[in-house]
């Protein structure tokens, strides 16, 4: 049995992710110059960037048109909905690429579920593809930061 139908504003939910993509540029950003290792300081500008491309784009959702409600009965996805702006760990000076990644991988995954969620749920045709499109990067993403993490994995010590 579905549980109560949650109803969004789809105005709330684009600001909202708007909030969170801002949130994410600010947070690598910020975390930049506080790292002391030049490869962790690279990973962050690329993961800011990243964030700033998919800010934009959200703005060009929200001037294309009025989107009405948004309604979701399977209270899991509309947690999905409410996940995106979690805060995440802090970065410290001496923070490994390792660490960095496993950050951002969360941030990532949440992401993804996100406008996955809001891809199948828009009212929309053309949100609906915008939405699809910035799943699918999200996606791109965490597989990247997968194959990296995969990289960085420690090799086993011999311990004999």
């Amino acid at each position: 049995m579905a549980g109560p139908v949650r109803t969004f504003l789809f105005k709330l939910v684009l600001e909202n992710a708007l909030e969170a993509e801002e949130k994410a540029y600010n947070f690598y950003e910020r975390h930049i110059s506080g790292v002391q290792d030049v490869e962790v300081q690279d990973l962050l500008k690329r993961l800011a960037s990243i964030e700033l491309k998919h800010r934009l784009k959200l703005e060009e959702v929200q001037r294309e048109s009025s989107l009405g409600r948004l309604e979701v009965s399977n209270p899991e996805t509309a947690g999905r909905l409410d996940n995106i702006n979690r805060d995440w760990p802090e970065i410290g000076p001496d923070s490994t690429v390792r660490e960095v990644l496993e950050t951002a991988l969360k941030k990532e995954q949440d992401a993804f579920a996100f406008y996955t969620t809001l891809q199948h749920n828009a009212p929309i045709r053309s949100v609906k593809e915008i939405f699809a499109a910035l799943a699918n990067e999200e996606k791109s993403h965490v597989d990247w930061i997968v194959a990296r993490l995969a990289k960085e994995a420690p090799e086993e010590e011999d311990d004999r």
